[in-house]
């Protein structure tokens, strides 16, 4: 009887090669049958290597699966580096194809590359992953305060260390600001980030810190006080003690002065501050220093004591006083104008002056002052500059040309103007009764007052003598007879009169032979 064994290995392992050897055994003999079983798989990671991240430090394990039969060798390799198990470093395999690469307090060192391959009679597979070793970001060394003058440069330094390198945030106060990459900039230099102030506000002094941040973490350094100090201001060049100008010309007031921050100039009349929006007024800051304060256009009322307060926030001084005087030269904006009078009545004779100071006001007549009792007065009006010449109860005497002089510490001025006193004639002295020897002279005078100067006509028994008559002066009259003839006798009579009316006198002259 004939017939077939088998023998069935489901799921055929590694281990299940090797020489099988079938026996066959009844009463007549014994019989065997001997074949090899290779058992092959093919080569290949159920599971490779990844990309890995690992804080310097930890430990690490790098893990895959191979199969294959025959059992392949394994080797690890870090960057193209074999590895071979330390006390650092352990390499294990499982009987399932798993395989281990454990690294102990990883360092810088070692990252990179790691590679593992597998080899066997069906050839060599590798599998490969990155690893990179991270280090938290750390503050080294000691952050340092700094102090700087207002306006000045200043720079706040921090070194950070880190893998990889940290991204970093500056806070002022601990929160977030702005960084215009203009006057505040952020330098790096090798793990040395630097805050950098290209001219320093009174708003930058804070506490400031420097935020790193990785994949491996965060760290804030210590706070570094940027302290901004203020330097008080100082005039280098101060106010005159007096000013004068000449009135409507411009007033001009200059300092120069410096302090850190740049300050504000206040400037001041009295105890009252000066405002720029004043009509006519201009408050300038030149630059380099230089203040200026412009009154436009001078007048009387801008005379006085003037300062100015010189501030920022390191402090304030305040200037010397300038005392400014406004001057002007005598002027008669309006003159006085020739004037008519009678006799009796009052003249006024006004004027507009203008001065300053105000001027000493003297009346003259023929260059010599007049007194109180010329009977000729006047009265100013500071306010209005009006002056007012008064002659009262006008005599005919007061005729003539007068002069108003104007003096001041910068100057004189002068004006004139005639007043003429107008008057009825007056006959101071008449004529009285004559006797005359034949073939002497005769000479008749008679003294008058009058303005305007009166014409005196003469009369012989009530005839006019026409052309006999002459004017001595303003006031005499005289008729002149050289030869006096028998004819000559009779009744005389001057007639002295103006436009306000006449006057006459009368003698009886009488001529005697010898």
């Amino acid at each position: 009887q004939t017939g077939d064994v088998r023998l069935i290995i489901s799921d055929a392992k590694e281990e299940d090669q090797g020489k099988y050897t079938v026996r066959a055994k009844n009463a007549a003999q014994t019989v065997e049958e001997q074949t090899v079983v290779n058992v092959s798989a093919q080569l290949s990671f159920t599971e490779t290597l990844q990309d890995i991240d690992v804080v310097s430090g930890q430990n690490i394990t790098l893990t895959c699966r191979c199969q294959g039969i025959p059992k392949p060798s394994i080797k690890w390799y870090q960057n193209d580096v074999e590895l071979k198990s330390t006390t650092k470093q352990k390499i294990e395999s499982k009987p399932d194809g798993t395989q281990t690469l454990t690294v102990n307090r990883v360092d810088l060192t070692d990252g990179g590359k790691f590679k593992i391959v597998a080899t066997n009679d069906q050839g060599t597979i590798t599998s490969e992953c990155q690893v990179d070793v991270l280090m938290k970001p750390k503050i080294e060394g000691k952050v340092q305060d700094v102090q700087v003058v207002i306006g000045e440069p200043a720079q706040l330094n921090v070194k950070v260390s880190g893998v990889p390198k940290p991204d970093i945030q500056w806070l002022k106060n601990g929160q977030p600001f702005e960084i215009d990459n203009q006057r505040i900039k952020l330098v790096q230099t090798d793990d040395v980030y630097s805050l950098v102030f290209e001219s320093t506000i009174i708003d930058d002094k804070a506490a400031y810190t420097l935020k790193a941040t990785n994949k491996a973490g965060d760290v804030e350094s210590p706070k570094s006080n940027l302290n901004i100090t203020s330097v008080q201001p100082k005039i280098k060049t101060d106010l005159q003690p007096t000013l004068s100008v000449t009135k409507d010309e411009p007033i001009t007031l200059t300092i120069q002065a410096d302090g850190k921050p740049k300050p504000q100039v206040k400037w001041f009349k009295g105890n009252d501050e000066i405002l720029p929006d004043q009509v006519g007024v201009q408050i300038i800051d030149e630059g380099e220093n230089t203040y200026k304060l412009i009154i436009e256009k001078s007048t009387e009322k801008d005379q006085g004591e003037y300062t100015a307060l010189v501030q920022n926030t390191g402090g304030q001084v305040k200037s010397k006083k300038t005392t400014v005087s406004v001057t002007k030269i005598p002027e008669f904006v309006t003159k006085p104008e020739d004037t008519i009078v009678k006799q009796g009545d009052t003249a006024t004779i006004e004027c507009q002056i203008d001065a300053l100071p105000l001027p000493k006001i003297t009346l003259l007549r023929d260059g010599k002052a007049l007194t109180p009792k010329d009977g000729i007065e006047h009265t100013f009006d500071a306010a209005t500059r009006r002056l007012v010449i008064t002659v009262k109860n006008a005599r005919v005497d007061q005729t003539g040309t007068l002069t108003c002089k104007l003096d001041n510490s910068v100057g004189s001025a002068e004006a004139s103007f005639k007043l003429s006193v107008s008057a009825a004639p007056v006959i101071s002295k008449g004529l009285t009764d004559q006797e005359c020897l034949i073939d002497k002279e005769l000479r008749l005078t008679i003294a008058t007052s009058a303005s305007p100067v009166p014409t005196v006509k003469w009369y012989r028994d009530n005839v006019e003598l026409s052309n006999l008559g002459t004017k001595l002066n303003d006031d005499t009259f005289e008729l002149v007879i050289p030869n006096v003839k028998p004819d000559d006798q009779g009744v005389y009579k001057a007639v002295v009169s103006n436009e306000l009316g006449e006057k006459e006198t009368q003698c009886k002259v009488t001529v005697l032979e010898p």
